[in-house]
């Protein structure tokens, strides 16, 4: 019985990595910031046979995080929320300035690049990474 019961857990932990091995995080970073909110920016890479989608993320500095996307709206560009971002299968996707981007709204304090910011990522498959982002004053 105890060798069934250590098998699955083998087996349990097998499979849970596997499938937080389909997505990493690669380069993250936080804009330092006084004020209320900022924004994170990262590369994130799907190497599984399907389509993935950020969902959402949460982080301690921050009372709520939402996913934006920069749109030309013919008269300017225009930051909106978005209730996804599309990873492709084996591919990647950028958040950087300017595009879209993660942002920390209603900051609990300022950040400064000697701060490190540890977020979680929920994804459409259930995955949830961890990461943690240097503050950078970019």
């Amino acid at each position: 019985m105890k060798e069934c019961i250590a098998l699955l857990l083998i087996i349990s932990f097998v499979l849970s990595s596997t499938a937080f091995a389909d997505l990493q995080v690669q380069n993250p970073w936080v804009r330092a910031t006084t004020e209320k909110n900022t924004a994170a920016y990262m590369e994130l890479t799907n190497t599984s046979d399907q389509e993935v989608k950020l969902v959402s993320a949460s982080s301690a500095v921050a009372r709520r995080c939402e996913l934006h996307t920069i749109t030309d709206n013919g008269s300017g560009l225009e930051m909106r929320e978005t209730t996804a971002i599309s990873i492709p299968a084996k591919g990647n996707i950028f958040l950087e300035p300017g595009k879209t981007h993660l942002m920390l709204m209603d900051l609990n304090q300022p950040l400064s690049e000697e701060d490190v910011i540890p977020f979680t990522l929920h994804f459409s498959d259930g995955t949830r990474l961890n990461t943690n982002a240097p503050v950078k004053a970019k």
